[in-house]
């Protein structure tokens, strides 16, 4: 591959070039196994949490997030899939003024399960 220095101009056959090889010599399987096993100790985590609190009382995405230092929306990311999956229930909470919130706690299959 040719080296190019800040001064030199580039085309778009140079920038595909490079572009091939790059992807070429880069190996995701490595990448891909560490966020899989991430996403997987984030799924136990949270279900770990949520099996601590009382079955009646759920945690919000935020509560979530608060508990296990991720985003909000990681933490929504992944109730919600949980919940398509019948690992979690959902249910909304009523305050007396503005929207419901979404609370999260262990579906009924999940009950017996160790984490």
């Amino acid at each position: 591959m040719k080296k190019y220095t800040s001064e030199e101009n580039l085309d778009q056959s140079d920038i595909d070039s490079f572009s091939k090889t790059l992807s070429k010599s880069t190996d995701y399987s490595s990448i891909t196994s560490s966020i899989s096993d991430e996403k997987n100790q984030t799924l136990v985590d949270i279900l770990s949490l949520l099996k601590k609190r009382n079955e009646s009382v759920g945690y919000t995405a935020q509560e979530v997030a608060d508990e296990l230092g991720i985003s909000r929306i990681t933490a929504r990311r992944y109730l919600d899939e949980m919940e398509n999956e019948g690992k979690l229930e959902l249910y909304l909470e009523y305050g007396k003024v503005g929207r419901p919130r979404n609370k999260y706690r262990i579906g009924r299959d999940m009950e017996e399960v160790d984490f």
